[in-house]
């Protein structure tokens, strides 16, 4: 296949290569017409950036303020009730690192793809040539298949159904074994698995339920308690279930499932232990609630570290073998535990 330069691109436009150079940036004098014809020329031809090169043009390997950095998109999709609260998790942090890299971070949310033609063509007219996507992505990039040839794209968090790019995610089974281990540890011997059931399927919940199952079933049979298998939202459903079972301690998801307990009139950690599988940093509950926290953080840095390598070894396109980075969740202790030895 030719090698499409920008020397071949001026010279079929009649301009100069730094000319070209300039368009491609959207930088220089001329009319944003005359840009427009030069880009899409490039594009007809099939001019593809190297990446290497441009990296090297970027100020992360020069102190010249002046040059310009790559470009990448954040793209926000919804997934859920808590769409909007968990794109406010990885937005900071996914900017962040961008910005150390010496990347320039566009942000979009899903609302915003339908004001362009060709969100794909938008983004390689502005030099954009990675995607960070939080949120369910996954009928997006399918119904865009064949425009992700010019792109890479790094999923970042949790999502419905198995990822179709390259995606950073917490370590669902690693929180869960953690969690149950912990527990065992601090004496506590009939754990109920209190999570339920979403009424939409997250691929988290696999490896959720998975990693409760098997630590369920290394328990003897006399201090096994039945997983509490009613709705996620089904709060009374939840109460009742501990008053029929009594278990020592209750594996939860979030703060919420600790509110409903205590305001049932359970006495937390006196007469019963409380864990939550997914804690907020900066929460009201944080002096209260024992449990564990996604490193949304790292999971948004890796994310973008994981583009800025893919970048270098120019892997466009969707992968036939998508690979997962698993970031582990910390503990954070708190107040609705007994301490260890206690």
């Amino acid at each position: 296949m030719e090698n499409i330069t920008l020397k071949k691109i001026a010279r079929e436009a009649g301009v100069s290569v730094s000319t070209v150079s300039l368009a491609l940036r959207g930088k220089g004098a001329l009319s944003r017409e005359r840009y427009q014809e030069i880009r899409d020329l490039a594009e007809r031809m099939g001019y593809r950036p190297n990446p290497v090169l441009s990296s090297l043009a970027s100020k992360r390997f020069s102190q010249s303020a002046s040059m310009q950095a790559m470009t990448l998109a954040a793209v926000e999709f919804p997934v859920d009730g808590q769409s909007k609260q968990l794109a406010v998790f990885y937005r900071d942090p996914l900017r962040e690192m961008a910005d150390k890299l010496g990347y320039a971070l566009q942000r979009f949310t899903s609302d915003d793809l339908g004001q362009y033609g060709n969100f794909f063509r938008t983004l390689y007219n502005r030099g954009a040539v990675g995607i960070v996507m939080t949120g369910q992505a996954n009928a997006f990039i399918e119904e865009t298949r064949p425009e992700w040839a010019r792109f890479i794209g790094v999923q970042c968090g949790r999502f419905l159904g198995p990822a179709l790019v390259n995606c950073v995610r917490p370590n669902i089974f690693q929180a869960v074994t953690m969690a149950f281990r912990e527990l065992a540890a601090r004496g506590y011997r009939r754990i109920g698995f209190g999570f339920g059931r979403h009424a939409f399927h997250l691929d988290d919940d696999d490896a959720r339920y998975g990693a409760a199952f098997a630590m369920l079933r290394q328990q003897p049979d006399k201090d096994r308690v039945p997983p509490f298998e009613g709705r996620f939202d089904d709060d009374a459903g939840r109460v009742a279930w501990v008053r029929k079972h009594k278990p020592d301690a209750v594996v939860g998801f979030t703060a919420h499932d600790w509110y409903i307990l205590r305001d049932a009139g359970f006495r937390i950690p006196e007469d019963l232990g409380f864990l939550a599988l997914q804690l907020d940093r900066g929460h009201e509950s944080d002096n209260l609630i024992t449990g564990m926290m996604q490193q949304n953080d790292i999971i948004a840095e890796q994310s973008i570290l994981l583009i800025d390598q893919l970048i270098r070894h120019n892997q466009r396109g969707i992968p036939k073998n998508p690979l997962e980075t698993l970031v582990p969740s910390r503990w954070h202790e708190a107040r609705s535990l007994r301490p260890r030895g206690g």
